[in-house]
Parts: structure tokens; sequence; C-alpha cells
């Protein structure tokens, strides 16, 4: 599931990061030398990163980016908000058991009520384990 932001949520980039794609879009449009310090920036520690690709919507704004190689994007968080930018399917979670990692999908099935109910991906993360059996 996939936070879409209102545009105009962009006068400051909130505490969890939630409206980075409004801030951005504005700061493209408003300032586009310093947006492109900005991308140079990510780039530095994100390299296949092309550039952000922001495209307003019945007045919202997703967050999503272009790769210069590839359509794979790897990112390790431990922010609970970090996931409402993905879709389910995509989220691996990585969990250390008898001294291995192991990676797993998380099981649509196991979260199919909870979606239907609304529910962001970070409020069921902020609620239970996630990962583990129901």
């Amino acid at each position: 599931m996939h936070q879409r932001w209102d545009v105009s949520d962009s006068a400051y980039l909130r505490s969890d990061g939630g409206n980075l794609a409004a801030v951005l879009l504005n700061l493209r449009e408003t300032d586009w030398a310093r947006y492109q310090q900005l991308v140079r920036q990510v780039q530095r520690v994100f390299p296949t990163l092309e550039d952000f690709v922001l495209t307003p919507e019945y007045g919202k704004v997703l967050l999503r980016w272009k790769s210069k190689h590839s359509d794979k994007v790897f990112i390790a968080t431990q922010s609970p908000y970090m996931v409402d930018c993905f879709d389910l399917e995509n989220i691996i979670i990585a969990q250390a058991l008898d001294g291995a990692t192991m990676l797993q999908n998380l099981s649509k099935d196991q979260y199919q009520q909870w979606l239907d109910d609304d529910c962001l991906l970070s409020d069921i993360w902020l609620r239970m384990p996630v990962g583990v059996a129901l």
C-alpha cells in the first residue's frame, strides 16, 4: 500500500518524513538548482538513483524513484513508517535464527484482514511482531 500525500503539504518536512514526496515536488518546481543538489547528495549514498519520479495526480503525489541500472531497490530500515511506501509483496523481513540471517516475504493472506480494514503497514508493524505467525 502506498501513501499518497497532498501536494500542498510541503511547507516543511514532517518529523516522520511522510510528506517527503510533496516537499521534493515543491522544491523541484520552485528551486530547480537546490533540487538537483539534493538529488546529487542522495546519489552519493544511493548511486543507482537516477531521479525521483514525482507525478502529481488529483492533488496527491507518491514518492517513487527511477534507478539508473535496474528496477530492484533494497532499503534497510528500522522505521515502521518507511514500509508505508511499499506494497506488502515487496517487503522482505530479515531475522536472525541460530546465527544465520533468514529472509522471508510477508504473506498477504496473513495480513489481508488488516489491509481490508484500511490499516497502513506501519499500523500493523507497530501493533504486533511482523513476520511471525498470527
